[in-house]
């Protein structure tokens, strides 16, 4: 049947907000979905795909979008109808599919699909190299695809090759990118051993937490989409670069006194023994020395070992300086020293906000440096309160702190067993420390289990 004028121009619009579709779109993964949907729709088929070819890895794949996740598919290119058009560069037009030998019946096993017409069609960049196979799956009026079908993709692989070279382009940048957040994820890493694989377990949280917010996201007002939730990620990944400036005797200091401060202090009283016969004699050594390596410990000090370590002060057996550290109520770090290591929220936004970051990423630096303040307000380094710190980083607190309370490579404490932590964490919600509804969603939806994700592999 002779198509009318109408027909023509209504398909020409058609093509018009096709092209306007896939030229704009640089994700990939959003981009072969959309691509997906027109060849499917411009030869009336069941179901299409479109593969990418890997010639260096003789392999077909492609990207599945799955909400704010998407998952890759790769196949050898030597099975399978859309393998010989991607290694050939001929066009297939299979009327049944189980009489061609090429055919990889796999696929329908597996799924119980019943494949019956197949039409591949070569996806060629400007310089006529093959880099996928555009694949349409049984017409749907069970016909075997015609000239006019063939033509129409063939019409559409031509806009298709344009629009995925450039968001082939567009995903290597993204990668560069994403090879520089990860680099220095591993630089801040290194530079603090003791807490190493930190960063990455609170960026898995953190977006964890973020799905499960999306999930409800009427009830908490807030949603995300892939770029929002790979901000998140970065600034999860990123939130102690600043520590790269903190001064290594600081960030790695496992005692009150670290180093050669206590075998000096050792020495000291050992001096003072043998310069002594009535007033201090071996057994008080010995006792002082106990003393001082018992308090040394970043535990809590009892009250008699506080007046005891007064009187070795008081006495000028130990100095200023090392009572002061000695008597550190909690921890390890001075008030100097904490004041040093408080700052590194600071200097992560110094840092981050160097980078020119894409706007769609623009509030890492942000995130990153608010991830230590309070709803109470007396959190650091701002004293933002409620409100006014930003919703993701309240996410990266709960992830932060359960993090530190849970993990087994902190020199200066043991790993707490996650149920203590979870109490904990309760605890800081009530006092509103942490963000409570965030705390209970962080345990009720599991989101302190991390999952190593690998690509899937198929047959087809």
């Amino acid at each position: 049947m002779e198509s009318t004028a109408s027909d023509r121009s209504d398909r020409f619009d058609q093509l018009v907000g096709l092209v306007r579709s896939i030229g704009a779109e640089r994700d990939l993964d959003v981009l072969l979905g959309k691509l997906m949907d027109a060849i499917t729709r411009e030869v009336n088929a069941d179901r299409s795909s479109l593969f990418l070819y890997d010639a260096g890895t003789d392999e077909l794949w492609s990207k599945v979008a799955q909400g704010l996740d998407s998952r890759e598919l790769r196949f050898p290119a030597g099975k399978g109808l859309a393998g010989s058009t991607a290694r050939g560069g001929e066009v297939l037009n299979i009327p049944d599919a189980y009489q061609d030998e090429r055919f990889n019946q796999d696929f329908d096993r597996q799924t119980g699909y019943r494949t019956k017409q197949v039409l591949c069609i070569p996806l060629r960049r400007r310089d006529g190299e093959v880099i996928g196979v555009i694949q349409a799956l049984n017409k749907k009026t069970d016909m075997p695809f015609d000239d006019e079908d063939i033509r129409r993709l063939e019409t559409l692989s031509s806009l298709a090759a344009v629009a995925v070279e450039n968001a082939l382009l567009h995903e290597e940048n993204e990668q560069l990118f994403e090879n520089t957040v990860l680099t220095t994820a591993q630089a801040i890493e290194e530079r603090d051993p003791a807490t190493s694989g930190h960063v990455w377990r609170v960026a898995s949280y953190s977006v964890n937490l973020a799905k499960a917010v999306h999930a409800r996201a009427a009830e908490f007002g807030q949603s995300y989409d892939r770029d929002r939730l790979r901000q998140l990620r970065y600034a999860g990944l990123l939130h102690d670069v600043g520590k790269i400036g903190v001064r290594e005797a600081v960030l790695n200091k496992a005692k009150k006194i670290d180093g050669l401060g206590l075998p000096l202090i050792a020495e000291r009283l050992h001096r003072l023994a043998a310069e002594s016969s009535t007033e201090f004699e071996g057994s008080d050594y010995q006792q002082a020395h106990q003393l001082v390596e018992r308090v040394n410990e970043p535990r809590p000090m009892s009250d008699e070992d506080r007046a005891a370590l007064e009187r070795l002060h008081d006495r000028h057996w130990i100095s200023d300086g090392e009572f002061e550290a000695l008597s550190i109520p909690r921890g390890t770090l001075t008030g100097t020293e904490w004041s040093d290591m408080r700052s590194h929220p600071d200097r992560s936004f110094r840092v981050l906000t160097l980078i020119r970051w894409p706007r769609r990423l623009s509030q890492v630096p942000e995130i990153a440096r608010d991830h230590h303040e309070k709803l109470t307000g007396d959190g650091y380094t701002r004293g933002l309160k409620e409100d006014q710190i930003p919703f993701d980083a309240r996410i990266v607190a709960v992830a932060d702190v359960y993090d530190a309370l849970t993990a087994n490579d902190r020199p200066y404490k043991p790993a707490i067993p996650h149920d203590r932590a979870r109490k904990i964490l309760e605890s800081m919600a009530s006092e509103r420390a942490l963000d409570p509804r965030l705390v209970e969603l962080f345990f009720e939806a599991g989101c302190f289990e991390l999952v190593e994700e690998k690509p899937e592999e198929v047959n087809v």
